[in-house]
C-alpha cells in the first residue's frame, strides 16, 4: 500500500493550544471529505451488501434517462403554482427556445470518452473533490504565509504554483522548524523523501489542477509533454534505492495518466489521483502541527533548565 495515494480517513485531532490554522484546516477539511466519501461510495460496489455494479449502472441510467421527464413536469406546473401563489408567471422565454436537456450532453460525453454514467459521475466528483483540497490547502497555506511573513515585510501573496516551494518554505524557515518539518513528512508519508520531493509532487498536482480549471482537463501534445517531465522531476529527487518499492507503485498509479494525456487529450480523474491530493495536504499539515509541538517542547525544556 502506498499511503500517499491510499484512500485513508483517519487525521491527527488538533490540541487546544495547537494554532489557529490547524484547527480551522480539520474543520473545513471534513466538510470536503466526508460529502465526498459518501457520495462516492453509495456509487461504488462494495459499502452496500446485495449491490452489483451492473444493479447501480442500471440505477443510475434510469435516473439520468427521468431527468427530462422530471424537468419538463417542473416546468409545466410552474405556472400553476404561481398563479396558486397569485402571482403572475410572466413569460418565460425559455419556453421559445431550441432547448436540450443536460443530462443528455452528459450522456454524449460518457459515450465519447468510453466510460459508463457511474464512472463519468464518479470521475467528475474526484476532480471536485481534487479542487477542494486544492483550494483549501492553497489557501490554508497564503494566510498563514502572509500573517507569519507577508504582513511583517509588505509582501504580496504569492501564486499557488509557489504554495510549498515559497510560501511553506519561508514559514517553516521563520519558525525554524524546517528540518524537523521534512523528517516528520518523510516518517509520515513514506514517500517524500526530502523537500524537493514534496515541490515537484506538488508541481505535478498544479499542472493538473490549471488544466482542469482552464481547459476542462483537455491536453494538448506540449501538456501533455509536460505532464510526463512533471512526472519524471519527481523521481529524480530520489537518491538511489531510497523509496524504491514506494515510487513503482507511485509510477503504477500516475504513468497511466500520463498516457491517457498524451493517447486521448484528456485525463480522467480516478481514486489514486483524488486521494493523492487530499493525503498530501493531509500529511503537510500534520506535519506542520507536529513540527511545532516539537518546537515548543523544546523552548519549554530549554526555560526549565
Amino acid at each position: 500500500m502506498l499511503p500517499i495515494a491510499s484512500f485513508l480517513c483517519d487525521v491527527l485531532p488538533a490540541k487546544s493550544n495547537d494554532p489557529y490554522y490547524y484547527k480551522n484546516f480539520l474543520i473545513s477539511y471534513t466538510l470536503i471529505t466526508v460529502p465526498a466519501v459518501f457520495s462516492q461510495g453509495v456509487l461504488t460496489p462494495g459499502p452496500y451488501e446485495g449491490c452489483s455494479r451492473e444493479d447501480i449502472d442500471t440505477d443510475v441510467n434510469e435516473f439520468i434517462q427521468k431527468l427530462p421527464e422530471r424537468s419538463e413536469h417542473r416546468r409545466k406546473i410552474f405556472r400553476d403554482y404561481s398563479r396558486a401563489a397569485m402571482i403572475d408567471p410572466g413569460i418565460m422565454v425559455q419556453d421559445n427556445e431550441g432547448r436540450t436537456f443536460f443530462s443528455n450532453i452528459f450522456e454524449e460525453r460518457s459515450n465519447e470518452v468510453g466510460l459508463s454514467n457511474r464512472e463519468l459521475i464518479l470521475a467528475a466528483l474526484n476532480s471536485s473533490a481534487y479542487l477542494s483540497y486544492f483550494g483549501l490547502f492553497e489557501e490554508t497555506l497564503s494566510r498563514l504565509h502572509w500573517n507569519e511573513i507577508g504582513r511583517k515585510v509588505g509582501g504580496e501573496k504569492s501564486s499557488a504554483a509557489e504554495a510549498i516551494s515559497r510560501q511553506l518554505r519561508e514559514v517553516l524557515e521563520a519558525k525554524k522548524i524546517f528540518d524537523i518539518f521534512t523528517i516528520k513528512l518523510a516518517e509520515r508519508s513514506k514517500f517524500f523523501a526530502d523537500f524537493e520531493t514534496l515541490s515537484k509532487t506538488w508541481s505535478l498536482l498544479n499542472l493538473i489542477r490549471n488544466r482542469l480549471v482552464h481547459h476542462g482537463s483537455y491536453y494538448t501534445v506540449a501538456y501533455a509533454k509536460k505532464l510526463d517531465e512533471s512526472l519524471e522531476a519527481i523521481f529524480g529527487t530520489f537518491q538511489d534505492d531510497e523509496y524504491i518499492l514506494e515510487r513503482s507503485l507511485f509510477l503504477d498509479s500516475f504513468e497511466p495518466l500520463v498516457v491517457e494525456a498524451q493517447e486521448t487529450h484528456r485525463l480522467t480523474f480516478c481514486d489514486a489521483l483524488e486521494n493523492c491530493m487530499r493525503n498530501l495536504t493531509l500529511f503537510v499539515m500534520e506535519s506542520l502541527v507536529l513540527s511545532e509541538r516539537e518546537a515548543r517542547k523544546k523552548i519549554k525544556t530549554h526555560r526549565m533548565r
